[in-house]
């Protein structure tokens, strides 16, 4: 980071007011993947199912489907203070839908699916607040602070936080916990400024303005989406790698207990390697980008990122393998994750993920960033989530039934196939293209 930069940093985080959208930022999203944390391993210790675990990730994405952009819409005409102070009051509320019914699976998926679409609109409202709190020359460092709290509110909520207080306390601590913390948040927020004048308010806009804002956004979207193969190859990239994320959630808690032969709180041993790979990841991309392009470096971020998922994969049978050929074959699984290659292969290969996941996403976040004109970028990144989370249901729905028909290791090669083969599509269409900002297009557009 240049002394420039670190000035702007040090400077937007002496903003009282981004402060403490920083700090609520921090505690809601910590908070979030804390709770999505304990779900999978409770899920994980009652069923063993990973097609439990697949229901439990649809209820968390369905709403970005059926309500991104229309969240998007409505938080426009909203004051975006009374929407954060809103969310994160009635995420207190819904978190103790999990204590009172977590009896019930098919009531531990309602409630999520009611938290997740409440999460819809605090998205939108959180990142519509940066502008008005900061000025203009300080928007990139704000960003940057804001994209490396998110990688490092994963590492904190999926590894810190929730399993040692998962293993002392048990889930529902964890969970009355958690509300404290979104009231927290909430608190935070009400000492932000009163915001922007809304323009069009929510309550004087009809269902049909409201409708037609829908429907002009969508096709905005696709036709960006079809006059620019590069924005087209980076919408590909991070629809791959978000459903990535949601697959490896889905069956890390069965890798580890059914795979490994550990615990399913112990799911911490895939997490954390990647959490901090991701960490390492954001902090370094940029020299790596600067020197082999953006392009470059997703299509190696693809296929290295095939190859560490390939490893996690076979990692348990070279175990087996290195013992039947070296030592005396053990008797039981857990007496496979003994041996520190085996262990220590799976974190290393964590965390290469890890790393490789950034140089993907990050990249092809900003070959969208500067390829859509600038009064677009909203439209493309909500017809973005709309697509990806659309394109990652049907692989969740039917991993999780085929990891409990053939196995999971089989399904880890398979979706290690898969990347290599979006590899080698991306590598075929990028030897033509430039990544480079359009010409005049956000003047001209």
């Amino acid at each position: 980071m240049t002394e420039s930069e670190t000035e702007r940093t040090s400077s937007v985080l002496r903003n009282r007011h981004f402060l403490l959208l920083w700090l609520a930022q921090a505690i809601s999203q910590t908070t979030q993947n804390a709770i999505f944390f304990a779900l999978m391993v409770f899920i994980e210790e009652k069923t063993g199912s990973t097609a439990h675990m697949s229901a439990l990730i649809l209820s968390t994405i369905a709403p970005s489907v059926l309500l991104g952009v229309a969240a998007g819409v409505i938080v426009d005409r909203m004051r975006k203070k009374y929407v954060l102070v809103a969310t994160n009051v009635l995420r207190a509320i819904a978190v103790f839908g999990y204590v009172l019914l977590g009896d019930s699976f098919a009531a531990i998926y309602a409630v999520n699916l009611v938290f997740s679409m409440i999460a819809q609109f605090f998205g939108p409202a959180e990142a519509a607040s940066i502008p008005l709190l900061v000025k203009r020359k300080q928007l990139v460092a704000a960003n940057g602070l804001f994209n490396l709290t998110f990688t490092f509110s994963q590492l904190a909520g999926f590894v810190i936080i929730a399993p040692p207080v998962i293993k002392l306390f048990g889930v529902q601590a964890l969970m009355v916990g958690s509300a404290g913390a979104y009231l927290l948040a909430a608190l935070l927020v009400t000492l932000l400024p009163r915001g922007e004048q809304v323009l069009k308010p929510l309550l004087g806009l009809s269902r049909a303005e409201l409708l037609g804002s829908l429907g002009e956004e969508l096709r905005d979207g696709w036709h960006l989406l079809t006059r620019d193969t590069s924005i087209k190859l980076a919408m590909m990239n991070l629809t791959v790698t978000a459903t990535l994320m949601l697959v490896v959630a889905e069956l890390a808690p069965g890798f580890v207990s059914r795979v490994l032969g550990i615990r399913a709180d112990d799911t911490v041993y895939v997490l954390a390697p990647a959490g901090a790979g991701v960490l390492l990841g954001t902090l370094t991309i940029s020299r790596f980008v600067d020197r082999f392009g953006k392009a470059g470096v997703i299509n190696f971020g693809l296929f290295v990122l095939a190859i560490s998922l390939a490893v996690l994969a076979l990692v348990r049978n070279a175990g087996n393998w290195l013992y039947s050929t070296m030592w005396t074959y053990p008797s039981t699984a857990a007496d496979v994750t003994d041996l520190p290659l085996v262990l220590g292969t799976v974190m290393v290969a964590g965390m290469v993920a890890g790393l490789m996941f950034t140089f993907v996403n990050i990249p092809s976040q900003t070959i969208l960033q500067e390829r859509a004109p600038l009064n677009m970028r909203g439209k493309v990144f909500a017809v973005q989530l709309m697509f990806g989370n659309v394109a990652a249901v049907l692989p969740l729905v039917f991993i999780g039934a085929l990891a409990d028909l053939v196995g999971i290791v089989q399904v880890f090669v398979l979706v290690a196939l898969v990347i290599f083969g979006v590899g080698i599509f991306s590598l075929a269409c990028t030897k033509h293209l430039t990544d480079a900002p359009m010409e005049e297009q956000s003047s001209s557009a």
